[in-house]
């Protein structure tokens, strides 16, 4: 099993992208922690992954907040007692006409998929760099490419801005004198799309 034991946070993990990144984790022998906001859902989708009970945890939290990227890694440390894996896919989808965009909706994209994934990772690099071990950081987001060949009006000209900085800031990570042995992996996904390489 390729990630034997390995443990692995998934944000925004009880649907969609995230939710099948999990599965297949678990599926391939590892050990997951899934965040999500809504505390049902994320239940829900825990038990879906894994009905043994053992190798998924759900940690409910809003990963818009930076207490939430601590918190979800200290979840994982405090369960599994490591961190190989960071899927940071948490995000928002609501489509809305550029020129109707206000102030707070704006924040609340940019907060949830800029703030919260760099902060989670910055969360998970602290946490890997004291292990020492080879890990894997991977900022997914849903991709401002993919969601134009959908969606062709302007409705999603504003998630350019929160998900061009992600890829933007993962490949500076991917760049940069990272912890040894810490790797930086982005992924780019649209609209539901659930796949993993094999």
């Amino acid at each position: 099993m390729r990630f034997q034991d390995k443990v692995a946070i998934v944000t925004g993990g009880n649907s969609g992208m995230g939710k099948e990144v999990a599965r297949r984790f678990v599926t391939e022998g590892g050990l997951v922690v899934v965040n999500g906001r809504n505390a049902a859902k994320t239940e829900t989708a825990v038990k879906e992954i894994d009905s043994s009970g053992k190798r998924a945890i759900a940690y409910v939290g809003d990963i818009a907040l930076p207490a939430t990227g601590d918190a979800v890694v200290k979840a994982a440390l405090g369960r599994f007692g490591r961190l190989d894996v960071l899927f940071n896919n948490a995000g928002i989808f609501a489509p809305k006409p550029f020129l109707e965009v206000d102030e707070a909706e704006y924040d609340r994209f940019v907060d949830n998929i800029l703030k919260g994934s760099f902060f989670a990772a910055q969360a998970a690099a602290k946490a890997m760099k004291a292990a020492g071990h080879q890990v894997r950081l991977v900022p997914a987001r849903h991709g401002e490419e993919a969601v134009s060949k959908v969606v062709t009006d302007d409705s999603v000209v504003f998630l350019a801005v929160p998900d061009g900085a992600v890829s933007d800031y993962s490949a500076a990570l991917a760049r940069s004198s990272m912890p040894q042995g810490v790797s930086v992996v982005h992924v780019s996904g649209a609209l539901g799309l659930s796949a993993l390489a094999p």
